[in-house]
């Protein structure tokens, strides 16, 4: 939540508990993709870049695809028209997520992930967290049960790319703004509601293998 939204909810809570609640309830009969895709246009259409990359991660997150994403944007062409569909593109591309770098370079083939080997499995320590570099930034893993979490080293707050200095034990502590992650689970210690991305991975042979460029 921003800063302006923060002060709202202090100066005016009655009137901004509201609005949430409205919210809500207006999608409740919606499935989360779903939601989450009408959330993702909304935030085009009013061209607001904070609130797309909010909305877009989140959107990520509940399963929706790069593709889907980008289905989703020329349906509404009639009342985006091309210029704010360009806009949203260059946010997303600037975000330099995988799933969207995937698309261009399979160029339409964005169901097809391409796999890469990461490490081999039989390096993986379970009493240890893992940081690795891959698709341009670094990659933490972890084991539990005998399966390999991959989570993103991407800060979900605003884009500040971890380093492997960032680790402390099992937390992981973002250096730009002090956010804490448990890296068992992926979710933020303080900062509630905030969660790592998982990546897609796989046990492929000998090697864990993840999705990107």
């Amino acid at each position: 939540m921003s800063e302006a939204l923060d002060y709202l909810m202090q100066a005016r809570p009655e009137a901004m508990q509201a609005y949430f609640k409205f919210l809500k309830l207006a999608g409740q009969r919606l499935d989360p993709r779903t939601r989450a895709i009408i959330s993702v246009i909304t935030k085009v259409d009013n061209q607001t870049p904070a609130g797309f990359r909010q909305y877009l991660k989140r959107a990520l997150q509940e399963g929706v695809s790069a593709a889907e994403i980008l289905d989703a944007l020329l349906l509404a062409f009639p009342t985006l028209g091309l210029t704010k569909i360009v806009w949203a593109v260059d946010q997303l591309l600037e975000m330099d997520l995988p799933e969207f770098r995937l698309a261009a370079s399979q160029q339409g083939k964005t169901d097809l992930p391409v796999w890469r080997d990461l490490v081999r499995f039989a390096e993986l320590q379970s009493d240890r967290i893992h940081c690795f570099a891959a698709n341009g930034r670094h990659v933490f893993v972890t084991l539990r049960d005998g399966e390999a979490l991959v989570w993103d080293g991407v800060c979900p707050h605003r884009q500040i790319h971890f380093k492997p200095e960032d680790v402390t034990g099992e937390t992981l502590v973002c250096h730009g703004h002090g956010h804490v992650f448990d890296l068992r689970t992926g979710l933020g210690v303080a900062n509630t509601g905030e969660s790592l991305r998982r990546l897609e991975s796989r046990v492929c042979g000998e090697h864990l293998q993840i999705t990107g460029g």
